[in-house]
């Protein structure tokens, strides 16, 4: 889950659930609507 930018290192904050983390990356994805749908669920 996308949660912001990271200015210093140009990158996007993203929150690992899981694992209960926050990591910089500059490789993200989004997610298509039955996809973003499919991961909601599973999440509850």
């Amino acid at each position: 889950m996308i949660i912001g930018k990271d200015d210093e290192t140009k990158g996007y904050k993203v929150y690992l659930p899981h694992d209960r983390i926050v990591i910089v990356t500059q490789h993200v994805q989004t997610l298509n609507a039955p996809g973003n749908e499919q991961l909601q669920a599973q999440l509850r």
